[in-house]
């Protein structure tokens, strides 16, 4: 019989009945932020429907694949995933990888303009900021990479407003403990349970430009076991 290995999210839980354990993780954030810096009509539009990967799905012809991989064809195109790749690594016909090449530039075409300025940016040696105005360094053999580091720093500012303002101590015995990607885990009283979400509302953005960034939020005595709540 094999020995038996617990969930390392198990180990993260809260010392005390008194405590809860909470998970604030911001939905599809790096999505909504190129949605926002290249005010792209269909990604807006896209953001709008209850299924926001399905549509994406639906526009790219590949509604057929699970969706996982729908985000990763998607984020995989958006940051310079070519045709090859997809015939190397996804094994795809190569006129096919062309198709969905080209249908991705065509149908996300704001979103393919605003990658190609700033990768000219690069090339002609201006200074390339994020969204907050905090310059991004990227090295012009690797232009094609500055929509990845402009969009993935503006989230990363975004993250870390959250994780100041859960450092601050406002009197509701609220202790941020980590983070994880777009996710921030902490613990606070039992006491305190209904406002929790107010609270989580108040310390993470909720907006770019107009466009929501909705969170999920998760509750429960240890990492491995959450149920998620309503905000």
């Amino acid at each position: 019989m094999e020995d038996y290995l617990p969930s390392p999210r198990s180990i993260i839980r809260v010392s005390t009945a008194a405590r809860e354990l909470w998970s604030a993780d911001f939905k599809e954030i790096e999505l909504r932020v190129a949605a926002a810096l290249s005010k792209d009509t269909v990604l807006h539009e896209a953001l709008k429907t209850s299924n926001t990967f399905q549509y994406i799905a639906e526009k790219l012809e590949i509604d057929d694949f699970p969706r996982p991989t729908v985000k990763l064809f998607f984020y995989g195109l958006l940051y310079g995933m070519g045709p090859n790749t997809l015939v190397e690594q996804y094994k795809f016909d190569r006129d096919e990888a062309i198709a969905l090449w080209n249908r991705f530039n065509k149908i996300f075409s704001e979103l393919d303009r605003y990658r190609n300025i700033l990768s000219e940016e690069v090339k002609q040696r201006k200074l390339l900021t994020n969204y907050f105005g905090i310059p991004v360094s990227v090295e012009i053999s690797s232009a094609f990479s500055a929509v990845n580091a402009v969009i993935q720093s503006t989230a990363a500012c975004i993250l870390l407003q959250a994780v100041g303002n859960f450092s601050i101590n406002d009197g509701n015995d609220i202790r941020l403990l980590f983070t994880v990607h777009d996710e921030i885990i902490f613990d606070a009283p039992v006491s305190i349970h209904s406002k929790i979400p107010q609270i989580v509302s108040r310390y993470m953005k909720n907006e770019i430009e107009g466009i929501p960034l909705p969170i999920k939020l998760s509750v429960g005595k240890s990492w491995d076991n959450l149920k998620v709540i309503e905000m």
